[in-house]
């Protein structure tokens, strides 16, 4: 009956390059789960920031009065941004 194998008796007797090979790996692996797990949390905040100012916007408030209330915000993003943007972008005589 064939011996059962042991991960860890497989890492301590595996050569020096293997075992630095594992290691950035390993290194590699938790640097991207930190990654996902922080832009995870970034889109949720852009999400409902997003979703407040549509809530805002849809609420019937004048659109000047809109703009002079996202004008003087510096950290502007998402759609406050794009609504900002389109805002100049419209004909002066339409």
């Amino acid at each position: 009956m064939p011996e059962s194998l042991n991960i860890i008796d497989l890492i301590t007797q595996a050569s020096l390059l293997v075992q630095i090979v594992m290691a950035l790996l390993l290194l590699a692996s938790l640097l991207s789960w930190v990654i996902i797990f922080r832009m995870s949390a970034r889109l949720g905040t852009a999400k409902n920031f997003d979703q407040q100012f549509e809530t805002w916007f849809w609420s019937g408030e004048d659109l000047a009065k809109l703009y002079q209330g996202i004008q003087g915000s510096p950290d502007r993003q998402g759609l406050e941004q794009i609504f900002l943007c389109g805002l100049f972008r419209i004909p002066k005589n339409a």
